[in-house]
């Protein structure tokens, strides 16, 4: 395996990726701020968003602003907000940020499809992440760790990773070399069309489509 090149960003190592090399951050400021930016570019791509509750595989609720817009014939349905709201069940201090996707039409107790959580530290256990290209722009990342179909059907890293072979790319992430599926620059004016392009294929490899 080659090594790959990595620059400082706010005293933090971020290997940069060259069209094929992405990275996560390490710090949690950083995630936040990346946060903030995505909720913004969120706002300018599908305007305000009203809130709604989710519907999650183990009965649990959450209520999280939610975009939501009829696109080529498909609904697609985002929730989010810029804030470590949800804690691991085994670590009260590993706190992630939720970012809810799907393609049902927007009502209270709707069902996610797919979750692209951000975790507050680099973790790479969360299926969510930031990552920096060579031109220092952000991405939303997708690790492909794992998918919950239900309470006791799960779909592995090997099948998600096999699905998505033609866009996953390897990443520099600290000092390991990973595979991570890139969804789309912040910078992006495509944003609710790669947010929805991604979605199909998620539905398409849980059998849904």
């Amino acid at each position: 395996m080659n090594a790959l090149p990595s620059f400082d960003l706010e005293e933090t190592q971020c290997p940069s990726f060259t069209r094929e090399h992405c990275s996560s951050f390490e710090k949690k400021s950083n995630a936040r701020n990346a946060l903030e930016e995505l909720n913004v570019r969120l706002r300018d791509a599908l305007g305000n968003p009203e809130e709604f509750s989710w519907t999650f595989p183990d009965g649990n609720k959450d209520a999280l602003p939610t975009w939501h817009r009829r696109m080529k014939g498909e609904y697609l349905t985002i929730g989010f907000k810029p804030d470590f709201r949800w804690s691991s069940q085994s670590n009260a201090s590993k706190r992630r940020c939720p970012v809810l996707i799907s393609l049902e039409k927007a009502h209270d107790g709707m069902s996610l499809l797919v979750e692209v959580n951000i975790p507050r530290k680099a973790d790479r256990r969360v299926n969510g992440c930031f990552s920096l290209d060579e031109d220092h722009q952000l991405w939303l990342c997708h690790r492909g760790t794992k998918l919950t179909v239900n309470q006791t059907d799960k779909i592995t890293k090997e099948k998600i990773h096999r699905h998505f072979r033609k866009k996953i790319v390897p990443a520099a992430d600290g000092d390991a070399c990973v595979r991570i599926i890139p969804l789309f620059p912040l910078n992006s004016k495509r944003i609710r069309f790669e947010l929805l392009e991604f979605a199909q294929e998620v539905a398409k490899l849980k059998g849904m489509r």
